[in-house]
């Protein structure tokens, strides 16, 4: 993740899917369907798979890479409620800790929603999943 330079944007894609591919790599015109692959979101973002850091538009924050690309591992033990997290920060450690919990959506979904979140079997591997790493400045 990089902090975009200068202001950042008063818009941004927010839920307007036909913009969302100014922003995130998601699962649009330009990917490659799959068996089982959902419609995809009608805009074209350039990229059939993967896509290189700082390739979309930064949001309102000036943060770039913040969804798409690949869904994120959390630390946080799996648990159906989202009641209980830690308000600090730090990683839920209390429910089924054999699944983590995964957020947001990668370049194979349609949602790319930071909300989204799944119970995923620890060890579990796939092109679509990733971490994103940050630090405090």
């Amino acid at each position: 993740m990089r902090i975009a330079p200068g202001p950042p944007p008063l818009t941004g894609g927010g839920g307007d899917l036909a913009a969302a591919c100014a922003y995130a790599n998601g699962f649009d015109q330009d990917a490659k369907p799959f068996a089982g692959s959902a419609t995809p979101i009608a805009c074209r973002d350039k990229s059939a798979a993967t896509a290189a850091v700082g390739t979309y538009k930064p949001n309102a924050f000036g943060l770039f890479d913040t969804a798409g690309n690949v869904a994120s591992w959390t630390a946080d033990c799996w648990n159906a409620s989202i009641a209980r997290v830690p308000a600090d920060g730090t990683a839920r450690t209390d429910g089924d800790c054999r699944r983590h919990v995964m957020r947001g959506g990668s370049w194979a979904d349609t949602s790319l929603a930071a909300a989204d979140r799944a119970g995923v079997p620890a060890g579990r591997a796939t092109v679509g999943q990733g971490f994103r790493l940050a630090r405090v400045l």
